[in-house]
Parts: structure tokens; C-alpha cells; sequence
């Protein structure tokens, strides 16, 4: 799988405004974010150099946030595993009670 200019402005500029006609066209690149310079097309590409292996994997994995998210519903339905982990589903617990989802 090759990095895109779409993988490699998410990467770099995670909270960047901008839109792509196609996930890999630079010429395509709208560019809406005030708080950052837009990168030039040569940027994008010496940015896209630097990814390594293990950058360009990670991109693709949730957030820690969601991980977790992920993990405590596992764990919360499972009764041996609630029980194994039960201080923390408690605490997690308590949050969720205290601090409902509007």
C-alpha cells in the first residue's frame, strides 16, 4: 500500500482543513486551514519520504480513545473478564455514570 497525499497531509497536519479531489492528486489539494501554510507539492513529497514503516502503519489504527473504547465494551459483557478487570470497568464505570453521553 503506498501513502497518498491525503495519508500524508492526515498524518502530518492531523487537524488541517482541506478537501482532495483524489486521495493522491496534489493539483486536486483545496487547502482551508489559516492556522497552517499550506505545503508546497515538493513538501508533500519529502513528507511522504519520511513515513517509515511503522508511521505508515499507525496511521491506520484507531485512536488510543477508541481502543479503549473498544476494550471496555469487550470487557464490560464478558463476566469473567469484568471480574478479572473489575477496579478498572468500575472506574470506568463510575465516569460513564457521572458524566452521561448528552
Amino acid at each position: 500500500m503506498s501513502t497518498t497525499v491525503k495519508d500524508v497531509i492526515v498524518y502530518f497536519y492531523p487537524d488541517a482543513e482541506f478537501s482532495l479531489g483524489s486521495d493522491d492528486d496534489y493539483s486536486t489539494l483545496v487547502w482551508g486551514d489559516n492556522s497552517n501554510e499550506k505545503p508546497s507539492s515538493s513538501r508533500v513529497e519529502e513528507l511522504r519520504e519520511m513515513i517509515t514503516y511503522r508511521a505508515e502503519r499507525s496511521i491506520f489504527y484507531p485512536s488510543l480513545e477508541k481502543q479503549l473504547g473498544m476494550i471496555y465494551d469487550c470487557v464490560s459483557k464478558d463476566d469473567d473478564l469484568r471480574a478479572k478487570f473489575s477496579l478498572w470497568v468500575e472506574a470506568i464505570d463510575k465516569i460513564k455514570q457521572e458524566h452521561p453521553k448528552p
